[in-house]
């Protein structure tokens, strides 16, 4: 192979339940297929005492390569800053990349404060990060890599956005084997990317530019069949957005599984106002088992000011519907909107408690401000720390990380809560409930 090896690093801590990477693996798949070994590491499946302090992570890249480039959600920004800072502080020769949507919306406040860090890479990054590693082997001007910011001799410089990948079809399959999928309790695939709605709340379709774009069904039935054959498995989750996005994508998924034979258990994330009944019944016959909705929250009032729109009345007619044909539907709900009155709180719950009954499985959490939002732009002012809240968080476990959110809040704004009425109330009060109130930065 020729150019310089990489260590790539899946910065995700170990949750209740270890979900396969995608993202990071296809940026593996792109950097081989252009010539260089890849040492990738996957530190949700390492067994450290205390996986959230720094000390851990930094035993985990100590060894890296010259080049080390860690992807990582907003939620572990802080202990991966840390372990970085330590690192170049014994290895200075390294060079340190962060990727991912937890350095994406606040690449510029982590260059400033923390010089350590040589390059972010935003947004796409499969074919930013190949230019970016043969610039760098060529000891290149990385102000011509489009997609990326990193610190130059005047100042933080950002370069132009990359233009996206239109035809998803060309990118070369996950770097599967890089892993080991029998210890996920679920192994995923994306068959799109993107979102083009505008939820206020969201930072996933900023991300994407608001821009949604599909593999096509021949394409997803390859991985499918690759993930069946050569690996073994027999359930797999979409982690997409809006799977069900277009109802003739899904019919024609659908037929394709059951031509080619694939007897999968799948299942999916769908939107509440894109499923009718007879979608339900034929993803059910083709072997979907659980569908995952995103309702937020039970107040049609909420619904509107933060933009998803839904419609209560139509949210309970679908989860209903839902019960008849999926062996298991989750559903997820927030509370805390800087707009959220006690009574659209209280809406919420009784959603909650109604779609209980129905036969979903809740979960229910408080609403973490992220940078790329809508919603984080417009009431950043009004953001404020709570030890309560905080304490719910995994950051908690590592006092060197929490020192560090209470010093740069605008670097790590999902650690803080919106100022909302009544939010000591709401979170005794979800509390009492019993509910699973977890920090969700």
């Amino acid at each position: 192979m020729s150019g310089q090896p990489v260590t790539l690093i899946n910065g995700v801590f170990e949750a209740q339940q270890r979900f396969s990477p995608v993202g990071p693996l296809y940026i593996a798949s792109v950097v081989e297929a252009a010539g260089r070994h890849v040492d990738f590491r996957e530190y949700q499946l390492t067994h450290y005492e205390n996986p959230y302090a720094v000390e851990s992570f930094l035993s985990f890249i100590r060894d890296s390569y010259d080049t080390v480039a860690i992807s990582c959600y907003s939620d572990f920004l802080p202990v991966v800053l840390l372990a970085a800072e330590r690192l170049k502080r014994e290895c200075p020769s390294k060079t340190v990349i962060l990727g991912g949507e937890g350095p994406a919306g606040v690449a510029d406040e982590i260059l400033h404060y923390f010089p350590f860090i040589d390059i972010i890479v935003k947004g796409e990054g499969e074919r930013t990060v190949v230019e970016l590693m043969r610039c760098l082997d060529a000891g290149g001007d990385l102000s011509l890599v489009k997609g990326i910011s990193y610190k130059g001799d005047c100042g933080i410089v950002v370069t132009p956005q990359r233009e996206l990948v239109e035809d998803l079809d060309e990118l070369p399959l996950p770097a599967h084997d890089k892993v080991d999928l029998a210890a996920y309790q679920m192994v995923g695939m994306t068959s799109s990317r993107g979102c083009p709605y505008r939820c206020t709340f969201c930072d996933v379709a900023p991300f994407w530019r608001h821009r949604f774009r599909t593999r096509s069904v021949g394409d997803i039935i390859r991985e499918i069949r690759v993930l069946v054959r050569d690996f073994g498995q027999t359930a797999i989750t979409f982690y997409d957005e809006l799977f069900t996005f277009s109802r003739e994508r899904v019919m024609a998924f659908c037929d394709a599984l059951e031509k080619e034979e694939l007897c999968i258990d799948w299942s999916c994330l769908a939107r509440i106002d894109s499923m009718d009944e007879p979608l339900m019944k034929r993803m059910a016959q083709s072997g979907c088992s659980m569908v995952s909705y995103g309702v937020e929250s039970g107040s049609d009032r909420v619904q509107r000011l933060m933009k998803k729109g839904l419609n209560r009345a139509r949210i309970e007619e679908v989860i209903g519907l839902s019960a008849k044909h999926f062996k298991y539907i989750q559903t997820f709900f927030v509370w805390g909107f800087p707009f959220e009155t006690m009574e659209d709180f209280y809406r919420t719950m009784d959603l909650v408690d109604l779609v209980t009954r129905m036969g979903t499985n809740p979960t229910v959490g408080y609403l973490a401000p992220f940078p790329l939002s809508r919603l984080y732009r417009e009431h950043r002012g009004t953001l404020r720390f709570s030890e309560k809240i905080f304490r719910d968080s995994h950051a908690h476990a590592d006092p060197e990380a929490a020192k560090l959110i209470e010093s740069y809040p605008n670097v790590f704004p999902g650690f803080y809560v919106w100022e909302t009425e009544l939010m000591e109330e709401k979170y005794e009060a979800a509390e009492r409930l019993g509910l699973n109130t977890p920090f969700l930065p």
